[in-house]
């Protein structure tokens, strides 16, 4: 009986371990920002799917979004979700899109992530 037991404790943990890799490979995490025509975009992504859209223009004037995530299953497209509130409603109206999307390394170790055609770099603030 201690034996059946202990069986079906390891394939317990062994199953969960398998779900936590699968759900750890089909998400990003980090700071990652890229210059476009002089006005830094940075992108916080969060745990449960959290985002934070930092956009600081040359001109001093800064916005900031906050909205939602979703990886696709394949990991190759992401979607972001944004919905106007109260705090927002004067910088984003309800919105969604999808965009193609990868992440990884360069060949100098720095990590990436690549939305729509831009990539961003890790950023350590």
């Amino acid at each position: 009986m201690k034996k059946i037991l202990s069986i079906a404790i390891m394939c317990c943990f062994l199953l969960s371990c398998a779900f936590t890799l699968l759900a750890c490979g089909n998400s990003v995490s980090g700071t990652y920002k890229a210059s476009l025509l002089g006005t830094d975009v940075v992108y916080e992504f969060g745990s449960f799917g959290n985002v934070i859209i930092r956009i600081d223009y040359p001109a001093g004037e800064d916005t900031v979004i906050e909205g939602k995530y979703e990886l696709s299953e394949d990991g190759n497209e992401i979607t972001f979700i944004f919905e106007a509130n109260a705090d927002n409603e004067d910088k984003v109206e309800e919105y969604s899109g999808t965009f193609n999307f990868a992440k990884g390394e360069d060949k100098d170790g720095n990590k990436y992530v690549k939305i729509g055609l831009v990539t961003y770099t890790e950023y350590k603030k």
